[in-house]
């Protein structure tokens, strides 16, 4: 399912991993199209920086997915969900109140198409949800520290630059042009190049099963979050 939450275009299309992905159950620890009967629990809020949660929300992943890439225009850091329930009479957002996620979260910011992400997940017949994030398709130009590229820079370099350090996809930069090559912010001198606007989205996976972080005993289990994210 995509959700492009653009200003000038929105569409919604499921992502069936081909015309007979039965077969298939998981592909490592993700699931596949049709999407099996399983309850997942997260947080929704209505701002990113809340210090207050409501209560988790528990439902058909299927249910989830749709809920999160169904367009609702807001303002940045509005509405928004956690990867996983917090469980603390108090509400508070520490990973110490998180004890599982059930869900799995990729943010892309240039450094993938949305296209060619689409096309990969069927590859993969991988049931996911896409949706853009605030900013997307709203950065065209990039500051590029000068004391970064060499001392006579190209828009060649600069490519290299955003391709190597900012991890931008080769098409969207690849014909860059320099604007401003002595800009000075704060003290520090930039050199301002314009390229193609950036694609900003989010793919949700459901997971195989539940990701614990903790031990039986309801404590934090030492090496869980490290264990997290090297993994994903």
């Amino acid at each position: 399912m995509i959700n492009n939450h653009s200003t000038t275009d929105t569409e919604s299309q499921a992502i069936s991993g081909g015309e007979d992905p039965q077969p298939f159950e998981f592909v490592g620890d993700f699931t596949v199209y049709p999407i099996p009967d399983k309850t997942v629990s997260v947080n929704w809020g209505t701002a990113e920086h809340m210090k207050v949660w409501p209560a988790p929300i528990e439902g058909p992943a299927f249910n989830l997915v749709k809920a999160i890439i169904t367009h609702k225009q807001g303002q940045k850091s509005g509405a928004c969900y956690l990867q996983g329930p917090i469980q603390s009479k108090k509400g508070e957002r520490h990973a110490e109140n998180m004890p599982f996620c059930d869900i799995m979260v990729f943010d892309f910011d240039g450094s993938r198409l949305i296209d060619e992400m689409v096309a990969r997940l069927k590859e993969l017949h991988l049931f996911a949800g896409i949706s853009t994030t605030h900013s997307h398709l709203k950065t065209s130009s990039t500051n590029i520290r000068q004391d970064k590229l060499p001392d006579s820079f190209t828009e060649e370099d600069c490519v290299k630059y955003l391709t190597d350090v900012n991890h931008y996809h080769i098409s969207l930069v690849e014909h860059c042009t320099i604007r401003d090559r002595h800009f000075i912010e704060d003290g520090k001198v930039y050199v301002i190049v314009d390229h193609q606007p950036i694609p900003k989205f989010r793919v949700v996976l459901i997971l195989k099963d539940t990701f614990s972080f903790r031990n039986p005993d309801t404590t934090i289990k030492e090496g869980k979050l490290q264990e997290w994210k090297g993994v994903y």
